[in-house]
């Protein structure tokens, strides 16, 4: 296994090279406003996923299943 060549021996191009051509403009241009928008939209959708508390399901309505408070082996707890 060698992680810079196809399994038929052919070398990779570098990740760099393979970015810089995919990616390449010719109308390139620093958008200030752009950059923080997306900054901001990440950090939005990383602390609102990650610090959002479970809610309790609604399938443990129908099962009568605490999930937080049992060690039950059982769906939906354990799917």
């Amino acid at each position: 296994w060698n992680p810079e060549r196809l399994h038929n021996g052919f070398l990779l191009p570098s990740p760099r090279r393979v970015s810089r051509e995919i990616i390449s403009s010719s109308c390139k241009r620093a958008d200030e406003e752009y950059t923080q928008l997306l900054v901001d939209w990440g950090q939005y959708i990383d602390h609102d996923i990650s610090f959002t508390p479970q809610s309790s399901s609604s399938t443990a309505a129908w099962t009568d299943v605490d999930c937080y408070n049992t060690c039950e082996n059982v769906h939906p707890c354990f799917p």
